[in-house]
């Protein structure tokens, strides 16, 4: 609302993480191990395990642990159920548009959804729509933010999950 100032959610999809019941159902489904973080592992998620072959795990590899339990290419997912079909809403976009406001769509990946909540995404994207460059630079901001917190999280490790934000004025 350029009037107030004050932003509002207007309308969330779901992540589609793998403890969703219907998620993980699917993924069992199809013989898949879904692994739930330990009580103490704070702000760690599910994952769908990767299926090892029997010499991998004689030589003691890892599975490694896909967040998410739709995702487009991870092949070596798809056999235990991990699919790319997205969920697909309609909403009336004429309901929601107001006089004094600016609609928007946030789309991103769980590598900022993780970090940031999706109300500081909405207040901090919001109050920067009045020009290209103060958009930018408030994604590019969230970006890092979000960067930053995995790089805590790792502890020295080189990793960081994606982390992708695109914002579509409406």
């Amino acid at each position: 609302d350029r009037s107030t100032g004050l932003t509002e959610i207007v309308y969330r999809t779901k992540q589609h993480k793998p403890d969703l019941p219907e998620e993980r159902e699917r993924i069992e489904g199809k013989g898949g191990e879904v692994l739930m973080p330990p009580a103490w592992a704070v702000g760690d998620s599910p994952r769908v395990l990767t299926p090892l072959t029997k010499e991998e795990e004689e030589l003691g590899v890892l599975p490694i642990g896909l967040a998410m339990s739709r995702s487009i290419g991870d092949r070596e997912l798809k056999n235990v159920g991990v699919i790319a079909e997205p969920t697909i809403d309609a909403i009336d976009i004429d309901s929601l548009a107001t006089t004094d406001g600016d609609l928007f769509v946030v789309a991103s990946t769980d590598g900022l959804y993780d970090h940031v909540p999706p109300e500081t995404l909405a207040e901090r994207l919001g109050g920067s729509m009045s020009s290209q460059r103060l958009l930018l630079s408030a994604m590019e901001e969230l970006i890092m933010e979000a960067s930053n917190v995995w790089l805590q999280l790792m502890q020295g490790e080189v990793y960081r999950d994606d982390i992708s934000l695109s914002v579509v004025k409406i």
